[in-house]
């Protein structure tokens, strides 16, 4: 199984696990050079993706990292996708 973990805190950051084992992790102020860039980690997700030669369609599970959201658990999907879709 593959997970594409994502984290859009103040250290935005990717990681892809393939079947439980870290392949990737990287934090997008490696690309951007902004010390503790926050936000959707784009950048670094299109270089996990690059450097493993899979497609957003190979993921399994994409799981987001939710605790700016007071610790609560999202109460369904709808609200990252409209968050961010496009």
């Amino acid at each position: 199984m593959r997970i594409l973990g994502i984290s859009d805190s103040h250290c935005a950051s990717a990681c892809l696990l393939d079947d439980g084992i870290v392949q990737y992790l990287l934090q997008e102020e490696r690309i951007t050079r902004v010390k503790n860039q926050g936000g959707y980690p784009a950048s670094a997700i299109q270089k996990l993706l690059e450097w493993s030669g899979l497609s957003y369609e190979d993921i399994d599970l994409f799981v987001f990292d939710d605790r700016q959201d007071g610790f609560n658990p999202p109460s369904d999907r709808t609200r990252y996708l409209r968050k961010y879709r496009g």
